[in-house]
């Protein structure tokens, strides 16, 4: 039998939450009170569950880049696990502004940022390497590996889907762990609509207000805005990140994972 329950789990103790964890019980277990830990607002540990659970992280991006509020329903995001490499789920309002990008669904398309996107960032903090996922309502994606801001790698092949339905949009795409940087421990992520003096922006995790500079534009590539993160918190304790060819490829310098 299984049971799945939802933790709520609030990144920086504010009263507004964007962060959950689902558990996904394999057996019928005993009764359990799971107990939050809270390093920077993400870790969620029970040991008695280990080897027990399928762990599936959801963020909903609340705020935009200037920690103003949203003011429509919240871009929903999940990940779950697979051998393969991470599901990333995007459930999200559909603007349809601007039109859909002059690419074949399914392909990349660089420059999609300049339409309608979530993206994902994945960060190893201590070398500035990240893996940027880009999805497209339409169908397009954009994967990049960077380094402290320095494209290494553009468009990268991507399992991806996506579907309109109404005013909302899914979208699922499969990452394979060889685009992970190693020791992968923060991420932020965003979401882009909007044409010309009414593009939006958006983050999970936004530069403070008080932060904020006369004049200044948004920079999704701020990296010391980042949050932790672990994908052990959705693949499991034990589970160890695959070594990546790709990366030490085109890295020079690969520090191993300790997460």
């Amino acid at each position: 039998m299984e049971s799945t329950f939802c933790l709520p789990v609030s990144p920086d103790g504010a009263t507004r939450c964007n962060h959950y964890l689902y558990l996904t019980l394999l057996f019928m277990p005993p009764p359990i009170t799971p107990q939050a830990n809270t390093p920077e607002g993400k870790n969620l540990t029970c040991s008695h569950l280990k080897q027990r659970v399928k762990q599936e992280l959801e963020y909903r991006i609340t705020n935009t880049w200037n920690s103003m509020p949203v003011i429509h329903t919240p871009v929903s995001l999940k990940f779950k696990p697979t051998v393969q490499g991470l599901v990333m789920k995007v459930y999200a309002p559909f603007f349809n502004d601007p039109p859909a990008p002059p690419g074949a669904p399914g392909q990349a398309f660089n420059g999609l940022w300049e339409y309608e996107v979530v993206e994902s960032f994945f960060l190893n903090s201590l070398t500035k390497q990240y893996l940027e996922v880009e999805l497209c309502p339409h169908g397009q994606h954009l994967v990049l590996l960077l380094c402290d801001g320095d494209a290494l790698v553009k468009e990268l092949d991507l399992q991806f889907e996506a579907n309109i339905i109404g005013k909302k949009w899914i979208g699922n795409a499969l990452i394979p762990w060889e685009y992970f940087p190693p020791g992968v421990d923060k991420m932020n992520s965003y979401a882009i609509h909007g044409s010309g003096i009414k593009r939006i922006y958006e983050a999970l995790y936004p530069i403070p207000s008080e932060e904020i500079e006369v004049g200044q534009e948004p920079d999704f590539h701020r990296l010391e805005y980042f949050k932790t993160f672990s994908l052990k918190w959705i693949m499991g304790d034990d589970w160890e990140q695959p070594d990546s060819k790709l990366w030490k490829e085109h890295c020079c310098e690969i520090l191993p994972s300790d997460n």
